[in-house]
């Protein structure tokens, strides 16, 4: 039994080394997002400056736009996960050389906690991933952003 929870823990950490590398990426997804629709915008925003919004307006309008943008995606996942994983195993087979081996079975669950987990997840990296962008809008001086 003790080399089950050796083995357990060893799966737990590459899954957790994978997650930090996908959140990495989807925080620059994010990021590539923002700074798309900023430039797009840019008119828009120097016209809600010219208006009289104030900068942190500016930017918490775009940060709720990341973080909208990174919840559907979240909420999204998540219900693909549950339709397409949950409750499935995966097999595989550890060689330790001569013909001698392993088996090792992972079950995948999707219960609350994960549901959490991701969606807290998902949260951070929305709001990580727009900060940026969001600041950089809020720097925007509003008659140079009209030319």
């Amino acid at each position: 039994m003790r080399r089950c929870r050796k083995t357990s823990k060893q799966f737990s950490f590459a899954i957790y080394i994978v997650a930090v590398i996908m959140a990495i990426g989807g925080i620059l997804g994010i990021m590539n997002t923002m700074y798309a629709a900023i430039s797009q915008r840019g008119k828009d925003i120097g016209v809600l400056r010219l208006m009289g919004y104030r900068r942190w307006q500016i930017l918490l309008s775009f940060q709720l736009e990341s973080l909208l943008i990174a919840i559907l995606g979240g909420v999204l996942g998540c219900l693909v996960a549950y339709l397409l994983f949950d409750g499935r195993t995966a097999t595989s087979i550890i060689s330790s050389g001569q013909g001698g081996g392993k088996s090792v079975v992972l079950r995948l669950t999707f219960d609350f906690s994960v549901l959490f987990t991701g969606l807290i997840f998902t949260i951070l990296m929305g709001a990580f991933g727009g900060f940026l962008p969001s600041w950089s809008a809020m720097r925007l001086r509003p008659l140079e952003s009209l030319k």
